[in-house]
Order: C-alpha cells, then sequence, then structure tokens
C-alpha cells in the first residue's frame, strides 16, 4: 500500500495492477508512464473497487501490464506513478496521515525516509540516491548471505 489516497485496485479482479482513483485521467497519465521505462505497458485503466479505498466509486488510472519481468522496476514503476499523479492533480494528490499525531507519516515507513512527505526532489536524484543506498545495504550485508 502506497499510503496515499490513490487505490491500489483492491477489491477489484486485478489488485496491484489496476492504480486509480476519482480524479485521475487515465489516458493522460498512460501516455506520460509509457515514456519513462522498459518492462511494461500501461493502458488507461477503469476500476470500480468493492473494497478499500474508493470503494464503491468510478476511478479512472492505469492497468499496468508487465512484458519483461527482468527489466521492470517496481520502485522506480511505483514512484514514478506517485508523482505523475501528484503532478497532474496536486490538489487532489494527498498522502495518508497517522492516526497518531506523533507518529511517523505512513509513507515515511514505506520508503524509510521523510523525503516524499516534505520536499519531493528531483525523481531522477531520488531514485540515484536510493540505488545507492540500496547497494550500499547489500555490500553491508553480504556477509550474511548463504547463498547466491
Amino acid at each position: 500500500e502506497w499510503n496515499t489516497n490513490i487505490s491500489e485496485g483492491r477489491g477489484t479482479s486485478a489488485p496491484f495492477e489496476l492504480i486509480g482513483a476519482p480524479f485521475i485521467n487515465g489516458a493522460a497519465l498512460a501516455d506520460r508512464m509509457n515514456a519513462k521505462a522498459a518492462g511494461r505497458n500501461f493502458y488507461r485503466g477503469l476500476l470500480y473497487a468493492q473494497a478499500s479505498k474508493h470503494a464503491g466509486r468510478r476511478c479512472e488510472g492505469v492497468h499496468i501490464h508487465l512484458t519483461d519481468t527482468k527489466a521492470y522496476d517496481t520502485i522506480r514503476t511505483g514512484t514514478a506513478l506517485l508523482y505523475a499523479i501528484r503532478e497532474y492533480s496536486p490538489n487532489d494528490f494527498a498522502l495518508r496521515q497517522p492516526e497518531d499525531e506523533k507518529a511517523l507519516l505512513p509513507i515515511n515507513r514505506l520508503t524509510g525516509s521523510d523525503v516524499l512527505a516534505h520536499d519531493w526532489p528531483d525523481f531522477d536524484a531520488l531514485m540515484e540516491r536510493w540505488e545507492n543506498e540500496a547497494k550500499a545495504f547489500d555490500e553491508r550485508a553480504a556477509f550474511a548471505r548463504m547463498y547466491e
């Protein structure tokens, strides 16, 4: 779960493949996302979730179709979707707030930082930062792996 007001398709026949909200223009979002990365195609999608966010409401968005699982980057694609939706719908897009005001924002727990809760840095710079952090973690954790 992204911890936003965007439905990840829960309660539909294609959870995590259909992404949408009542305020999204699916055709524009699909066009933008198809220009960005390899390993998948985006199509305009309609969803009527029966559970979770926007249950019972008509939501427009995108249907993700994987074309190459080796080239597909889940983190990059999900984050690019958030950036695109936020850019197209800045007045409608929202991060879910914690139930306890002293708790971390849910997106902070998901990403391991507060970067998307505040400044939304340049997308490519953020992806490079996260890739470097993941590589550094992999190097530190290598001693604990028995099999590779």
